[in-house]
């Protein structure tokens, strides 16, 4: 639809998702819940379990999970998701071919791409990129940058980084970034740009 309007547009891609067809951490995570009527979890940061019992307090305990997993670089997302998993009693789900959990596949990623199009960057598997090592940034960036290139038939100087608070990115992130070719990269921060913005420090328009 875009194309034939003419209006151009940025596509950025998690590549694990796409290669395999994978969840997030936080979507796992909700599975989980929506297959449960009720329960009980117990969680690194709360000193007693966390009951839920319906729609409203599964959408608080789903609020604290993501706000505690994006702000403390300890928490290893997909890690908690196998585990809640476990405690609910439930097999381990890392992929899903439900329609609104399917993800897209290369070659219609190849398909999609259309004169005035940009396909970026987005990570291997969507970590905040400011809480990895040295030696976790370069495979995340590595890999999510070969896999686009190699399945994909792109070769990008996008990207944009995963979560995108201001915790989510960091001068060696940028750093890292530019060594590979990025020349832009926005954030998820909420406001406009003037002309002089920094590329690696956009702001983004949210659309709800």
């Amino acid at each position: 639809m875009l194309d034939t309007l003419g209006v151009p547009a940025t596509i950025y891609v998690t590549s694990r998702f796409i290669d395999e067809n994978g969840m997030s951490w936080i979507d796992r995570i909700e599975l989980a819940l929506e297959h449960s009527t009720r329960g009980a979890l117990r969680l690194p940061w709360a000193h007693e379990p966390l009951s839920f019992d319906g729609r409203e307090s599964k959408i608080s305990l789903l609020n604290d999970i993501r706000q505690n997993v994006k702000s403390d670089r300890r928490l290893d997302g997909d890690a908690l998701a196998s585990d809640i998993f476990r405690q609910l009693e439930q097999d381990d789900v890392r992929s899903s071919d439900d329609p609104l959990d399917r993800k897209l596949t290369w070659r219609r990623l190849q398909e999609w791409v259309a004169p005035g199009f940009i396909v970026g960057g987005h990570s291997h598997t969507h970590a905040i990129l400011s809480f990895l090592s040295p030696a976790e940034l370069a495979w995340e960036l590595d890999m999510s940058l070969a896999l686009l290139r190699e399945r994909g038939g792109i070769t990008t100087s996008h990207y944009s980084y995963p979560e995108g608070l201001a915790h989510c990115y960091s001068a060696e992130v940028i750093a890292a970034l530019k060594s590979r070719g990025v020349v832009c990269c926005p954030t998820a921060i909420d406001g406009i740009n003037r002309p002089a913005v920094d590329p690696f420090h956009l702001r983004r328009v949210m659309v709800s």
